[in-house]
């Protein structure tokens, strides 16, 4: 990740989070994790899988 002056805690793991640090356009900001959740289940392989389950549902 290129170095804009924010410095993150150095931990090797986390049990949970409620808000994730990121970077969009060269912006960084936190993204609460439903955010991030509702985007991942909306493009890309996990949105791909729900409409497979989806539709071999009906």
């Amino acid at each position: 990740m290129p170095d804009h002056g924010v410095r993150p805690i150095d931990l090797t793991s986390l049990a949970s989070a409620e808000d994730l640090l990121a970077q969009y356009g060269g912006t960084q900001g936190m993204l609460p994790v439903p955010a991030l959740s509702t985007r991942l289940a909306a493009s890309g392989a996990v949105a791909d899988r729900l409409a497979e389950l989806d539709r071999a549902t009906f």
